[in-house]
């Protein structure tokens, strides 16, 4: 059973927590839906996550704190990808690159050589991958076929009881999940509409996209 930590409180360094380590597993919010998710070096924690959500083999995402961090991880970012960054990172926009070949990555972070990669703009996620010093791997904490939980109540209590963390900061901002855009291509894909429209993305990005 998680322990559970709840808000509004002004900054997560001033709860008196008890020592949320890599191993941790934990339930989080962002700014669409809430998520679950382990620190990118365990890889058990990852492996836990299936098990909860009963998810099949799709990969899972990784989360940042900051723009820079992106680098790390993408082979290559595109004129058009880094106005997206500049705009939407940190914000409601998971963004997918050629992954680095020459960076260690857990195998369900990838697809066909590819990553996807998301910044925080919620300040709890942010905290907690500054406080541990990792990435965190996640998905929405909803089980497989279920809604995306826009709320923590709408948090599966088997989610719950499997983590060791669950932050509750009641409704999220956009209340819709995240859209995700391909940028490994020539040509961005935007394989999920979201938070962020389709027409707003093709305005603002001045570019084609294309969306299946």
């Amino acid at each position: 059973m998680a322990i559970i930590v709840s808000y509004p409180i002004p900054n997560i360094a001033d709860m008196p927590l008890p020592s949320i380590t890599k191993e941790s597993l934990v339930i989080f919010p962002t700014e669409t839906v809430y998520g679950i998710g382990a620190f990118l070096s365990n890889e058990e924690g990852i492996e836990s996550i299936y098990e909860l959500k009963g998810r099949e083999n799709k990969p899972l995402s990784l989360h940042v704190a900051n723009p820079a961090e992106v680098d790390k991880y993408a082979e290559y970012i595109s004129p058009v990808a880094e106005r997206a960054m500049a705009l939407y990172s940190p914000g409601p926009l998971l963004m997918i690159f050629t992954a680095k070949k020459n960076v260690k990555l857990p195998g369900r972070l990838l697809m066909n050589g590819k990553i996807g990669v998301r910044v925080f703009s919620n300040f709890i996620g942010a905290s907690l991958i500054n406080m541990v010093n990792e990435p965190l791997v996640a998905t929405s904490a909803n089980l497989s076929g279920g809604t995306s939980p826009r709320n923590f109540f709408e948090v599966p209590e088997e989610l719950i009881d499997g983590c060791d963390y669950a932050f509750d900061n009641g409704p999220t901002v956009y209340q819709k999940d995240s859209s995700v855009i391909d940028f490994s291509s020539g040509v961005p894909v935007l394989l999920r509409e979201g938070a962020v429209p389709y027409d707003e993305l093709k305005s603002v990005l001045c570019a084609d996209i294309r969306r299946v």
